[in-house]
């Protein structure tokens, strides 16, 4: 099955990175400028390299996963999020905000809306079957490029 959504772009980025020393040395070094990630040189050129190709992407993500409150995260910020992400409005509001700060997007209400299944409370319900049928529902229509790439080498090109 053909992969090109936002998961599988953060997915290729990270497991090119743990296996990037299993990649031909010729890949690495034309795409990357380096045989190996083995100086802070090397692993921000390789991420550079993905900020060129999607801009904003990162920082887009930097941004979003602040309101996750993640314990894992928190070390990457310097404070700490205080908003309930998790009632509707003001997801739709911190999102709203950031695809505009980031890509000049206005983002549609109804259209975030049917992203969620959401209470009486307007507390947005996350649980498996909701995951598996945003997966299912979203995986043809939410995509970054139609194209169908040959290999690694060919998606990292375009």
């Amino acid at each position: 099955m053909q992969r090109n959504g936002v998961l599988d772009l953060l997915s290729l980025i990270r497991n090119f990175r743990v296996h990037y020393d299993q990649q031909p040395l010729h890949i690495r070094q034309s795409i990357f400028n380096h045989g190996y990630i083995d100086s802070n040189v090397a692993l921000t050129e390789y991420h550079s390299y993905f900020d060129r190709k999607f801009p904003g992407f990162f920082q887009f993500m930097y941004d979003a996963l602040f309101f996750s409150k993640s314990s894992s995260f928190s070390q990457f910020y310097l404070e700490s999020c205080s908003t309930e992400i998790l009632i509707f409005q003001n997801c739709f509001e911190i999102f709203r905000q950031l695809f505009k700060m980031h890509y000049d997007h206005d983002l549609k209400y109804d259209r975030f809306r049917n992203l969620f299944t959401v209470g009486p409370d307007d507390q947005i319900k996350i649980n498996f079957a909701w995951i598996d049928s945003t997966v299912t529902k979203f995986d043809l229509k939410e995509k970054l490029n139609q194209q169908t790439p040959n290999s690694y080498y060919d998606f990292l090109f375009r």
